[in-house]
């Protein structure tokens, strides 16, 4: 397969040294985007901040089977059912 591949011709429009130019550059590029995500990584860390986004307030407590089962009520739910 790869002696196909070098035997092969290529496309008139590709010029070998401006590709690997263009290559070595989106390299390059490739290199300072990961240094300042390792850097903004590393700030988070130091701060104690979580790598993750922030979640949703937890809202009132809702009863458990138990609870249902035994009767008892919290005030959150209480109030909720009272509606």
């Amino acid at each position: 397969m790869a002696e196909v591949a070098d035997g092969g011709q290529l496309p008139e429009e590709m010029n070998i040294p401006d590709e690997i130019a263009r290559r070595q550059q989106q390299l390059a590029r490739l290199a300072e985007a990961k240094k300042v995500l390792e850097e903004r990584a590393q700030a988070r860390y130091e701060a104690g901040k979580p790598n993750t986004r922030p979640r949703c307030k937890p809202g009132p407590k809702r009863p458990t089977h138990r609870e249902k089962a035994a009767g008892q009520t919290t005030a959150a739910t209480h109030s909720r059912t009272q509606r």
